[in-house]
Formats: structure tokens, sequence, C-alpha cells
């Protein structure tokens, strides 16, 4: 089987689940010193180059497809999956995103809503995985916390459904060994719903100590985006993702996860627990 994405925060946890369980997958990556470990096997290609999508999907039956959310989704996925057809893959299981059924959506579920068509449409055997926010996002807080500077927020009372990446990356290797999830989407989250005040509530409990808030406007942030050197043309879709969340349209949990593994999805102090030492 072929992962995508193996360097990012899912993706990664996919492969070590798989290679926990005695796999041996494939790891599709740009850039092969990202990717330093000796059970795997790696292929070197992008999404925008059909050719080196043709050699990493040679011999492959199933595929984990990641993309970063941009307006390029969906011309990466028709490509992907073209080649995928040609090559003899099977079955793809698709990391998407909460919010791709409302109408309208953001951006971000938008594109990932059009990608989700064009996989129904390849005439490959799917699943499709919609989690929400992912405890890991925190790490994000981390230099600021152990430094004990404030965190950033804008405004942060909106809630939703935190998941642990362990948890999704779980149901993603079940989706690719069995065909159990076979025509489904899912929607994963957490146990509860949790705004960003509360998970840093949370983290303060873990590790003991206060931790400082400061307001920001979109305007900030904004700025804290150019900054940062984010596209120009993704700034809007972070802008839009922000508001959304903050006024709790995204305030929801499923039982999808928990039911699909068989026991309880992790919560979100339990990650925090898990990763003290990030923060500390």
């Amino acid at each position: 089987m072929l992962i995508t994405g193996a360097t990012g925060t899912i993706g990664r946890e996919v492969v070590e689940q798989l290679v926990a369980r005695g796999a041996r997958p494939r790891v599709l990556t740009r850039d092969a010193k990202r990717v330093a470990r000796n059970d795997v096997d790696v292929a070197i290609g992008d999404f925008g180059d059909a050719g080196s999508l043709g050699a990493a999907l040679a011999g492959v039956d199933r595929v984990f497809l990641l993309d970063v959310p941009s307006p390029v989704m969906v011309a990466h996925a028709t490509t992907f999956l073209e080649t995928a057809r040609t090559a003899g893959v099977r079955k793809v299981v698709k990391l998407s995103s909460i919010g791709v059924d409302v109408e309208p959506p953001v951006l971000v579920a938008g594109w990932h809503a059009a990608v989700e068509e064009a996989v129904r449409a390849s005439g490959l055997a799917w699943t499709m995985l919609r989690p929400a926010g992912f405890a890991s996002n925190t790490l994000s807080w981390a230099q600021a916390i152990r430094a004990g500077k404030p965190i950033p927020l804008l405004g942060g009372h909106g809630g939703q459904g935190i998941v642990d990446p362990r948890d999704i990356a779980a149901l993603a290797v079940l989706a690719l060994e069995t065909d159990r999830f076979e025509s489904r989407a899912l929607t994963l989250t957490g146990p509860e719903v949790l705004s960003a005040r509360a998970q840093i509530a949370t983290l303060e409990r873990v590790l003991g100590r206060a931790i400082t808030v400061s307001d920001m406007t979109l305007a900030d942030l904004r700025a804290q985006l150019e900054r940062a050197g984010v596209p120009a043309d993704l700034i809007p879709a972070y802008l839009e993702g922000s508001s959304y969340l903050d006024a709790g349209k995204a305030a929801f949990v499923s039982d999808e996860l928990s039911v699909a593994l068989g026991r309880p999805a992790r919560s979100f102090e339990t990650w925090a627990r898990d990763r003290r030492a990030a923060f500390e």
C-alpha cells in the first residue's frame, strides 16, 4: 500500500501503526531525507508530477490519500486518481474534513468536498475520513508556553470535538486493511466539545501552572500569517476557518470513531498527558 502525506501528523502516525502491525508500506515523499527509517519503502514523487506518481503506485492496491489543503487539491487528486486507476489500485482511503456536507462549506471544506467527489467518481473503492480539529494543533502553542508567553487567540470560545491523531490513524489503518468501511464517510471527533480556551485550561491542569492568553483580531491573525510566510491564496481560508470555529459552528461530537474502533475515543487530556514533555 502507498501512504501519501507520510511526513505529516496523520500520515506519519498511519505509517507507525502499519509498521507496528508488521506491514511494510510504501511512502510518497518529495525528499527522502525526511523519511529516516529502513522499515518502509520510499517513493520519490509529487502530486503535480504524474510520471513520479506512476512509479510510486506501481504494484500498489490500496492508498491513503492526504494532501495539504489548498486551491490545487482537486487538480492534484485528479492526477493522482487517474494514475492510481491506471496502475491497478483498488481502494482509496481519503483524509477529508468535517464540514464538507455543510452548505455552503468554508473554503477548506469545499476543497475537500470537491476531492471527495473526484474519489467517488474514480471507480475505485473508497472510504472518507472526516476529522475535527487535531489535538496536536496545540503544539503550535508549545514554544510560547515553554517561554511563559501568552497564547494569542481569536476569541477562542467556539468549540469542536477535538480528536487524537492516533485515533484517526487507527481508523485509517482499519480502513486500509479491511473492507468494513468501504463506501462510507465517517465523521471523527473526540468524546467532548472543547474550545481553545478549554484546551488551555486542560494544559494548565496537566502542567500544573497558569498559561496566559492575549486577544487577537482578524487583522492581527492576517498579519501573523503573512509574517509566517503563508501563501496569499491560503490566508482567506485560515481567516474564514478561524471565524467559523469561533462562531461555534463545529461544536458537535460524533460516536462514529468510537464505534468503528470498538473503544472510546481518546480525550484531549489523555493526549496532553502523553505529550506533556513538548510543553515543558
